[in-house]
């Protein structure tokens, strides 16, 4: 398994380095109230709806780009031969999943680094919307990838592509016929996502769907892995090469 997580990295050099680039750049987001510095109590506020942006955008880069990890091995050659191997198939989709993981752990804690340095420097984060959005990844990439597996990176592009579709459709639903008062002015999204962080501010039911949600995108993301177990050889005779 180690080997395999070894090669992950050596194929995805450029991946890598474009996804590090991105979360660098969209990082340095959160720290321009420091340059133009006015009150204590307005960088506290700025640094925080900017963290939000910057958290959500961190994890959606990382996310879009996931298919990409599938795509260097998508040969017939490469699957014969891994599946011959004591490691089998098994081991090459826990190999994907668990390298999956382990970049969006890794993201985790550089966004808790940015909170920490943020403090320090007179700001606040709101890091709650990044455990959040690690969890709606994992969901995402727990539906994404079977289709991965079986059909390829291009249809299973198209199925994140649709995936996404249905939540911005939900999304302008809601703003249709939602509440929008949120939207009324900065202050209000800034309460908004402060009541995610202060579990004395929200109710009992949002309470337990907060509790509920990581353990269910969890075990989505396993039980993903195990369908993508029983697909890979299916889908490895549709490879082109």
């Amino acid at each position: 398994m180690a080997g395999l997580l070894y090669r992950e990295f050596i194929l995805n050099k450029k991946n890598l380095l474009m996804i590090a680039g991105g979360e660098v750049l969209v990082s340095f987001i959160m720290f321009i109230p420091f340059i133009f510095k006015d009150g204590y109590a307005e960088t506290e506020f700025i640094t925080a709806l900017l963290s939000v942006f910057a958290f959500i955008m961190m994890f959606l880069i990382l996310g879009m780009l996931t298919a990409n990890f599938f795509e260097a091995d998508e040969t017939k050659k490469w699957a014969y031969f891994i599946t011959s191997t004591p490691i089998t198939g098994v081991g090459q989709i826990k190999e994907k999943y668990l390298f999956t993981l382990l970049l969006y752990i890794a993201l985790f804690i550089w966004c808790y680094f940015l909170e920490v340095l943020s403090a320090v420097l007179g700001g606040t984060t709101l890091s709650i919307v990044a455990f959040e959005m690690l969890c709606i990844m994992l969901v995402t990439n727990a539906v994404e990838f079977p289709f991965l597996v079986r059909f390829g990176s291009k249809t299973g592009g198209h199925v994140k592509t649709a995936f996404f579709m249905v939540i911005m459709i939900i999304a302008f639903e809601y703003l249709f016929f939602g509440d929008l008062t949120i939207f009324g002015s900065p202050e209000k999204i800034y309460e908004f996502f402060l009541k995610l962080s202060d579990s004395g501010a929200m109710s009992d039911i949002t309470l337990v769907l907060m509790a509920i949600f990581p353990y269910f995108a969890v075990g989505l993301y396993y039980l993903s892995y195990k369908i993508s177990c029983k697909l890979y050889l299916k889908g490895a005779e549709e490879y082109d090469r």
